[in-house]
C-alpha cells in the first residue's frame, strides 16, 4: 500500500482512475500525524505546491522531487532519499512561516547553491512527523511548481494537469508497488536467500555503513532484485579495481553514491 497525501483533486481523481484504492490509498489532511504507522504501508507521497520567487524559475510544469529541505526558522536541514530512477527534475525546498507570493523577488539563501528552489510552508513539518513513522527511503515529497498568479489559477482549476505531468508520478508510484509485491509474493529457495543475506551483509560492512546507510543499502538490493538489474557486475567490477572495500566511512558513500547512479 502506498499512501498518498495531495491537496488537488484534480490529482486525486487521476489518482484513483488509475489505481483504484488497493495498491493507494490517498490520506487526508492531518492523517500523518498519527504515531502510529500502517503495517500494510510501505511508503509516504506527500505533494504539495511549490512558490517559486521570480529569482529562481524551476521552468518545467511538472512535478518537482525534493532531494533537500530547509527549515529556515530552525537552520536544519533534512534529505529525503531518491533511490528511484525518476523523471522528476529534483528541486530544493524553504520551509519559512510564511509563503513568498509567485511573484515576489526574495534572495536566495546561498548556503543551498544554485540548484532550483521552491518555498512551502508545512514541508518540514510534514517531514519531521512522518520520519517518526517511515525512514527516509520510503518518504517522497514532491511539490508542483507556482512561479506565477496564472499557475496558481490553473493548478486550481485543472488545466495545469497534463498526461506529462502525470506519467513522471505513475512511473514513481509503479516502481514502488513492483518493489512492495516482488517483497511479499517472491518465496525464494531458503539457501538462495541466505546466500543473499551473506552478500548483502558483505556489502555493507565493505560500504563501511552507518545504519542510515544500511538501510539504504538494503532497500535498494530489493530495489535490484525486483527489477533484475545486475548489480553484481558492478560490485565485482568495484572490487576488481580495488575499489571495494571502502577505506573509510565517507569513502563508502562516495561509492554507494556511484552505484546509485549506475544501477538505477
Amino acid at each position: 500500500m502506498i499512501l498518498v497525501k495531495v491537496g488537488s483533486n484534480h490529482i486525486k481523481e487521476a489518482i484513483r482512475e488509475r489505481y483504484g484504492e488497493e495498491e493507494v490509498e490517498l490520506v487526508k489532511s492531518g492523517v500523518f500525524m498519527t504515531k502510529k504507522r500502517d503495517d500494510n504501508a510501505s511508503a509516504y507521497i506527500y505533494i504539495g505546491r511549490g512558490h517559486a520567487g521570480s529569482f529562481r524559475v524551476p521552468g518545467k510544469k511538472c512535478l518537482h522531487i525534493a532531494n533537500t529541505i530547509w527549515d529556515e526558522v530552525e537552520d536544519r536541514f533534512f534529505y529525503p532519499d531518491i533511490l528511484y530512477r525518476n523523471d522528476m527534475p529534483e528541486v530544493q525546498v524553504v520551509t519559512r512561516a510564511d509563503n513568498p507570493l509567485p511573484t515576489a523577488a526574495i534572495p536566495a539563501p546561498l548556503k543551498l547553491g544554485d540548484t532550483p528552489l521552491l518555498y512551502d510552508a508545512e514541508c518540514s513539518y510534514v517531514y519531521q512527523e512522518l520520519c517518526k513513522m517511515y525512514k527516509s527511503h520510503e518518504i517522497a515529497i514532491m511539490l508542483i511548481p507556482i512561479t506565477n498568479s496564472e499557475d496558481a489559477v490553473n493548478a486550481t482549476n485543472g488545466s495545469y494537469y497534463t498526461d506529462d505531468f502525470y506519467k513522471p508520478l505513475f512511473d514513481y508510484i509503479d516502481t514502488l508497488i513492483d518493489v512492495r509485491v516482488n517483497e511479499l509474493l517472491a518465496k525464494p529457495n531458503p539457501m538462495i536467500e541466505m546466500g543473499r543475506n551473506l552478500y548483502l551483509n558483505n556489502l555493507i560492512a565493505e560500504l563501511k555503513c552507518s545504519e542510515t546507510m544500511a538501510n539504504q543499502v538494503r532497500q535498494l538490493f530489493k530495489y535490484w532484485i525486483a527489477k533484475n538489474i545486475p548489480f553484481e557486475i558492478a560490485i565485482e567490477r568495484l572490487k576488481y579495481q580495488g575499489i571495494l572495500p571502502a577505506k573509510s566511512k565517507r569513502e563508502g558513500m562516495m561509492i554507494l553514491d556511484e552505484l546509485k547512479k549506475q544501477l538505477l
